[in-house]
């Protein structure tokens, strides 16, 4: 029972150490807990002075919150005054209990926590062989996504812990119920819907493996020259505001050369940018390395699943 208890027991002391402690084995509830927590108190010590850091934009969008029901926001959403739901709703919530930004941003973590924890733990849970280099890889590969550092965009950052959970239980678990899970998401993150289509058609339809990697590969490359505004002839041949107005305003919004200016000039996308090149430089050294490898890996059906 001490060794089960140890993450917990070191957290109050070093938080962070506790948090690693933790990810060495998350079959353990105790560790789990120790990583919600993590992630709950990762988001209370966020600070909000930078005006750039989408945490400051939320900080002030809470404090300046007044709508008073769950039906208000419900009634914006479908008259097209706001692109989804969760954040509202969460507000609503929230602020009958406190105005502290600070808590508010610890249950996002905590929410975001949970089901981070439950993707993590559901990717390891049927692995019963020797640790290696492959699981490894994937391992560090999918926390680095669910990097807690993005948590200021709640909406995301909480849209992509669910769909994921739920997009494994659908696709590998064969879950039906899970599907509840991807079809809620576009209401957490709007730009979600766009992962329906595409998980049905992996579902029902099937992807070819060698496709989906190269696929993979052209969207790595694609992203460190892509521009907010290298999607506004797209964008203009899509009337989004008849399915929601809020919707269009704010991709019309990031597709002008103006936007794209302003994102220019910030150093924070600058660094956003070398921090998304580093990603997608290890996504293609990982994939070629275990394309190339595949037979002399001896992967198994489970790493096969999770490849």
């Amino acid at each position: 029972m001490k060794n089960k208890l140890t993450a917990i027991l070191i957290f109050p002391i070093a938080p962070f150490f506790s948090f690693l402690y933790a990810c060495t084995n998350l079959k353990n509830k105790f560790n789990g807990f120790v990583f919600i927590l993590f992630y709950g108190l990762f988001g209370f010590t966020h600070t909000f002075s930078d005006i750039r850091a989408d945490s400051y934009r939320k900080a002030w969008l809470f404090s300046e919150f007044n709508d008073n029901s769950y039906s208000d926001i419900w009634s914006s959403y479908i008259d097209g005054y706001i692109m989804d739901i969760y954040e509202g709703l969460l507000f609503v919530f929230l602020k009958q209990w406190t105005n502290d930004p600070h808590i508010m941003m610890a249950v996002v973590g905590a929410i975001g926590g949970f089901f981070i924890y439950l993707v993590l733990r559901r990717i390891i849970k049927d692995w019963s062989g020797i640790k290696n280099a492959c699981l490894y890889i994937l391992l560090v590969f999918i926390l680095c996504k669910y990097s807690p550092v993005g948590m200021g965009g709640i909406r995301y950052f909480t849209a992509f812990a669910v769909f994921s959970y739920a997009t494994i239980s659908f696709l590998i678990d064969n879950n039906k119920k899970s599907i509840i899970g991807i079809v809620l998401s576009p209401l957490i993150h709007f730009s979600f819907i766009l992962y329906i289509f595409v998980i049905l058609f992996i579902k029902y339809i099937g992807f070819p493996k060698k496709l989906l990697f190269w696929l993979v590969v052209s969207a790595c490359v694609a992203s460190t020259f892509l521009s907010t505004s290298s999607w506004n002839n797209v964008i203009s041949q899509v009337d989004i505001g008849t399915v929601n107005q809020s919707v269009a305003s704010r991709t019309e919004h990031y597709a002008t050369d103006e936007t794209e200016a302003e994102f220019q000039s910030s150093l924070t996308v600058q660094i956003m940018k070398v921090q998304n090149t580093i990603v997608s430089a290890y996504v293609l050294i990982f994939l070629f390395y275990i394309k190339k490898r595949w037979n002399r890996l001896n992967i198994n059906s489970y790493c096969n699943n999770l490849y």
